[in-house]
């Protein structure tokens, strides 16, 4: 016992800066051109809006091994496209310029409807959909901008808003209902409360809006720019007020999102990449290891996200740095196996191993004494290996807890003991 007690405390010694980390790696798309926008269905199938450094034309890129590979998934693009969205677990739409594509089977196959009408502006910048009908598009051209809908799915999209005489920016929508959401961009914000039919004024915004996020349906984030200054902004409200931080001098925010309920992200300019752990209270840079401009952040759940950019750049995590730090072990096991979590008792942290032999979904959750699901650690496919994740229980009352661990038909529980 003392031997597997000083072997666990030496692996722990040797791969120590592991832990507590937000580890990305590369996932990058095979060409030199500029992500716009990735979003991924699950741990293997997703998709990447690009466009190339004229601006001229993008393409649309799938994957269906996490991102280890990326292929054309829509040949011949017409125009840039602009955002993808999913309704359902097979449905989804893309926007560009002058396309809408549509798809009900998971990007196997795509159905191209024309946009082009000069009503509409030049560009399509951002979208959403309240359903796999019902949608709304935040177009542009020049100073002018425009609010467009569509109640068929994209096949068809009528004007419901224009404005002219300001930088428009990139706009953003937040939807809380089917009917109730919120425009941001050109300095304003506007309000709907008819899936996008009207719209009225809801007050100031910034300048240049870049992308927001809903965190709740009272709490969103934004990015942007305010009198030529990098702004992170939040609200707790619904939008009714918000607080500003503004930073003069500094590489421009591009995008935000958020993990779990404490750890988010900021993306921007020259590689920058900043998180908090504290619902946006305090933000640390992180260095990614690069100085490509970063344009875009998604998180499929709470351990597994993507960060893209410039230059077909794609970084890709399984680690937040919230309760979950993952290390993974390449020498392959001949069994599968749930070690009992080391140290235990514990506090705040510990420990827990197990070894796949195979490539094979993993599930691994803690459960308290009464069976209520206090978190799940991983939750996706895993190649073949030893892992070991940390579990930080701070917040957790001293007592028994549960782990317990499913790969394929293999299942285990370990008994855990908190003590502070």
């Amino acid at each position: 016992m003392k031997s597997k007690s000083l072997l666990i405390i030496f692996i722990l010694l040797l791969f120590g800066n592991s832990f507590g980390q937000i580890t990305w790696v590369s996932r990058n798309l095979p060409v030199n051109e500029s992500v716009r926008k990735i979003y991924f269905l699950d741990t293997n199938t997703g998709f990447a809006c690009t466009q190339n450094s004229s601006l001229s034309y993008g393409s649309f890129y799938k994957t269906t091994n996490g991102g280890l590979n990326w292929f054309v998934n829509i040949t011949g693009f017409a125009g840039v496209p602009s955002n993808i969205q999913f309704f359902d677990s097979v449905g989804g739409v893309v926007l560009g310029d002058r396309s809408v594509y549509k798809t009900t089977n998971r990007g196997v196959n795509w159905t191209y409807y024309s946009f082009s009408s000069p009503v509409f502006g030049t560009q399509c910048v951002n979208f959403y959909f309240m359903n796999s009908s019902k949608g709304v598009a935040f177009t542009r051209g020049g100073k002018e901008y425009y609010i467009i809908q569509t109640t068929n799915g994209g096949a068809n999209w009528v004007r419901t808003f224009y404005s002219a005489g300001s930088t428009p920016g990139y706009g953003s929508f937040i939807f809380t209902d089917e009917n109730t959401g919120m425009m941001l961009a050109g300095g304003t914000r506007k309000k709907t409360t008819n899936g996008g039919v009207n719209w009225s004024n809801f007050g100031s915004g910034l300048s240049y809006a870049r992308d927001f996020y809903k965190y709740t349906n009272d709490i969103y984030f934004g990015v942007g720019y305010e009198n030529n200054s990098r702004t992170y902004t939040k609200t707790t409200n619904g939008g009714l007020n918000w607080t500003y931080q503004n930073y003069s001098n500094m590489p421009a925010y591009h995008s935000i999102a958020f993990a779990n309920q404490n750890t988010g992200f900021i993306c921007g300019e020259n590689g920058l990449l900043q998180y908090t752990t504290n619902q946006g209270t305090n933000w640390t840079d992180y260095n990614l290891g690069t100085t490509k401009n970063l344009n875009c952040i998604f998180f499929l759940n709470s351990t597994t996200g993507y960060i893209a950019g410039d230059s077909g750049k794609i970084f890709k995590t399984i680690t937040t740095g919230g309760l979950t730090n993952i290390t993974h072990y390449t020498s392959t096991p001949s069994n599968y196996l749930l070690e009992q979590n080391y140290p235990n008792p514990f506090n705040p942290s510990t420990a827990i191993s197990y070894q796949l032999p195979a490539d094979v979904y993993v599930s691994l959750i803690i459960y308290d004494i009464n069976g209520k699901k206090i978190k799940q650690l991983v939750n996706e496919v895993q190649t073949a290996g030893n892992y070991t994740v940390t579990f930080d229980a701070t917040g957790l009352s001293s007592g028994t807890y549960f782990c317990k661990l499913k790969s394929g038909k293999f299942i285990d529980v370990k008994k855990m003991v908190i003590i502070k």
